[in-house]
């Protein structure tokens, strides 16, 4: 699931927000006053299901949050303006001359062997 879900006011008759949380509801929208959560504590052995309800629900809306663009600091009004920095061409241009003088350092390095090689096997053949 991506986001979280909230859900609306809920009165204290026979709703409960500790219910609701390990039901999915990620965000109650009430006053836990009125749900009972001691029975879900730890001496009640039920803890276990409510605690991992609650860590879901809070990584649940803390990664929605991170994830969002508030924050970015980006808002309605924000104009997103993109730009090449100048260094972009000098940086393209050293690397164009960079990949020139290898590929000719190649081309030497392979023609100065090439050479090579039929000169020692042309002073074999005259021997």
């Amino acid at each position: 699931m991506r986001g979280f879900a909230v859900t609306d006011y809920f009165p204290s008759g026979g709703m409960s927000m500790s219910y609701g949380v390990m039901a999915g509801t990620d965000l109650p929208d009430g006053a836990e006053s009125s749900s009972n959560i001691s029975k879900f504590g730890p001496e009640s052995g039920n803890y276990g299901y409510y605690a991992q309800a609650c860590r879901q629900a809070a990584q649940r809306i803390l990664y929605t949050v991170a994830n969002s663009n508030a924050m970015n600091f980006i808002g309605v009004d924000t104009k997103v303006i993109s730009y090449e920095p100048e260094w972009h061409k000098t940086r393209d241009g050293i690397l164009i001359s960079v990949y020139s003088l290898f590929g000719i350092s190649c081309a030497f390095f392979v023609g100065t062997n090439a050479y090579y090689l039929v000169q020692k096997f042309s002073k074999k053949k005259e021997n």
